[in-house]
């Protein structure tokens, strides 16, 4: 009782044991005695960058990043506002299909993140962001380039799952 929306597509429980749930209508935190809803705002750059929560995850620094429809955002918990990484097409300078679908991190803190326009790194060191066509898959190409699934298992390669099939890449 209380989400924002009924279609719970991630949850995550955080450090701090808030409890995160992401909807189809913005995102839902609860703190084990009520819910607090943060949604997309298109007059704030601080909100979500949009309510289609598709994925959650806390980095090994202990930071929450949100994948949506509209990007990769993270929630800055001094404000309680989000930070928003716009993905790029390559060499485009534009901002391609921005859906992520999943977020993973390696082990030197590299976000690789699944979206609808293919596999991407992301450092949050430094801000850049690489696209990797999975596997040898062209622009505009269904199937190989939706990636809806990310998980590194101990050896340090990345099992990545599309709506075509499944790999796993080599550490490295």
């Amino acid at each position: 009782e209380g989400l924002s929306q009924e279609s719970v597509l991630t949850i995550l429980q955080d450090r701090e044991g808030f409890m995160w749930f992401g909807t189809q209508a913005g995102l839902n935190r609860y703190d084990g005695y009520r819910l607090t809803v943060y949604r997309n705002d298109p007059h704030d750059p601080a909100s979500l960058p949009d309510g289609f929560v598709n994925a959650a995850f806390e980095d090994a620094e202990g930071r929450l990043w949100f994948g949506t429809k509209g990007g990769l955002a993270r929630f800055d918990p001094a404000s309680g506002k989000f930070v928003r990484y716009p993905l790029l097409a390559p060499g485009a300078g534009q901002e391609a299909n921005r859906s992520v679908n999943a977020i993973a991190a390696d082990r030197q803190g590299i976000l690789w993140l699944g979206t609808s326009d293919g596999l991407k790194r992301f450092d949050p060191r430094s801000g850049a962001f690489a696209t990797l066509r999975y596997p040898d898959s062209q622009p505009g190409e269904a199937g190989a380039s939706i990636v809806n699934a990310l998980a590194f298992d101990t050896d340090g390669g990345l099992w990545v799952g599309t709506s075509g099939g499944m790999a796993r890449l080599a550490p490295g």
